[in-house]
């Protein structure tokens, strides 16, 4: 099935050319076939079958300070593979000054050899292929990858027929595969970070070429890179100073950036608060959470909607939340001590996720952009809390979900405290939010009846930036009343 089918292609539009496809020899990119490995004309290769046995995946790691509900990929009519790609990659260095405003020029200054791993969890059956692939930079931030996008857009991931391809990107992330799995993983060569953009480049490349093996057969018509949290980071650089020379892409989803953007090379200067440059063009949808504001400042670095951006900032929710721990909704409450002092942000987050990774497929493949979102009503932008506040602390303006509409709880995104001295659990609750619950006698005077609550509830899930899936899925969860 093609994106055309499942995304709904307007008449007369059309993909964009690659541009590294005109400056290699294409015929299906012409390539060598050696000892079990494809070899592209830009010296990149791949393996070309899987590598055979069971890759490192994020699933029950006792490090990662998640419970995972492991995703039977199978019943959802997916595979997963794991490939090896390698070859020589190139580290680049600022031109002149970088300034904030994101037009960035980069030159390249080193080569060396890589060899890193792609995980591809993509259909079964070729004709629930939608076209679209997501390739996304695996998050280190814990030490090790972690699927920060995929986790909270899995379902629309898998129902809706995507591929998605996940990078080991980063020298964080490949050491630690030599260490869990010496056997499997002892060939990886990470020559460093400054080779992390080009080895994006190079991943993007291979994924795109429709001789690869790497996704079974499918034919991607969009090529899309998301990232979260750190990895949103590095895809800000990516975007202003690696995209215009390397052209792989047609979209960017950035979840929670920090920011800024991620240092192109050792000891390279980053310019304060960038801006995403939109003079490409590659669709750009930014995402930023509540928490983003107050921990990391992202207001400072906020732009206008043009025609390749768009902002979205959610009201009451949390750089890490419930949900991305537990993976189902409604998710388990959190309590005092596990790990933070009061229960971590509740809100809905993943629906968001899901919606911008919709939004911009569609934007990609058809050309039609996604709305433009209301911005967080701010304060006072000096204070540690930028954010302007309700009668209840919960946020004004921005994406309003339910539970800030039609609340039962104080949910932000300030930052909790630890319930111990143990410094990896203060850095996870300083990023967890909060949700204090209102009391009983506050619930009876704002809602009188469950169907007062009910009525209000479904009123606020239908005003939009939620997929109609999630809209029922929120309505399920609230059916028990306040």
């Amino acid at each position: 099935m093609t994106a055309s089918k499942v995304l709904g292609r307007t008449a007369g539009h059309r993909r964009r050319p690659r541009g590294w496809a005109f400056r290699v020899a294409l015929p299906a990119l012409v390539l060598l076939a050696a000892a079990g490995c494809m070899v592209f004309p830009d010296g990149s290769f791949t393996t070309t079958d899987p590598v055979a046995g069971e890759p490192s995946v994020s699933w029950n790691d006792p490090d990662d300070g998640l419970v995972d509900a492991p995703i039977e990929l199978t019943a959802a009519g997916y595979v997963e593979e794991e490939h090896f790609i390698g070859g020589p990659a190139t580290a680049y260095g600022p031109v002149g000054p970088w300034l904030p405003d994101g037009r960035w020029q980069a030159q390249p200054t080193t080569s060396a050899r890589f060899l890193t791993r792609i995980l591809v969890r993509r259909p079964a059956d070729p004709d629930a292929f939608n076209g679209v692939v997501v390739v996304e930079w695996l998050n280190v931030t814990s030490g090790r990858d972690l699927d920060g996008v995929f986790r909270p857009t899995h379902t629309e991931l898998l129902d809706k027929g995507y591929a998605w391809v996940g990078v080991s990107v980063q020298k964080v992330g490949v050491d630690d595969l030599k260490r869990r799995d010496p056997d499997r993983y002892a060939a990886l060569n990470h020559p460093g970070d400054n080779y992390a953009y080009d080895i994006l480049t190079r991943a993007g490349r291979i994924v795109a070429d429709p001789a690869s093996p790497v996704l079974g057969g499918l034919h991607p018509e969009v090529v899309l890179a998301a990232g979260a949290s750190q990895s949103a980071s590095g895809l800000l650089t990516y975007v202003n100073a690696v995209q215009p020379v390397a052209g792989v892409y047609d979209g960017f989803l950035l979840v929670s950036h920090l920011g800024g953007g991620m240092a192109l090379s050792t000891g390279a200067a980053m310019p304060p608060s960038p801006i995403v440059r939109t003079d490409g063009d590659a669709a750009v949808l930014d995402v930023q959470l509540e928490t983003d504001l107050v921990v990391f400042r992202t207001h400072l670095n906020r732009q206008d909607d043009n025609p390749r951006f768009r902002l979205w900032e959610l009201a009451g929710s949390s750089h890490i939340g419930e949900y991305g721990r537990s993976l189902t909704w409604p998710p388990n409450p959190s309590v005092p001590g596990d790990p933070c002092t009061v229960r971590i942000n509740s809100a809905p987050a993943f629906a968001l996720g899901k919606a911008s990774l919709a939004a911009l497929a569609a934007w990609t493949t058809t050309g039609v952009a996604p709305p433009s979102a209301p911005r967080l009503q701010l304060a006072d932008p000096s204070a540690p809390d930028p954010v302007a506040r309700d009668q209840y602390g919960n946020a004004l303006g921005g994406i309003r979900y339910p539970h800030v509409e039609v609340p039962i709880a104080r949910v932000d995104g300030l930052p909790n405290s630890a319930a111990s001295s143990d410094p990896i659990q203060a850095f996870i609750c300083r990023l967890s939010g909060r949700t204090l619950p209102f009391t009983a006698a506050q619930l009876a005077e704002l809602y009188p009846t469950s169907e007062a609550y009910l009525g209000r509830f479904r009123a606020a899930a239908n005003q939009g930036f939620l997929l109609r899936d999630d809209v029922k899925v929120l309505e399920a969860a609230a059916a028990g009343g306040p």
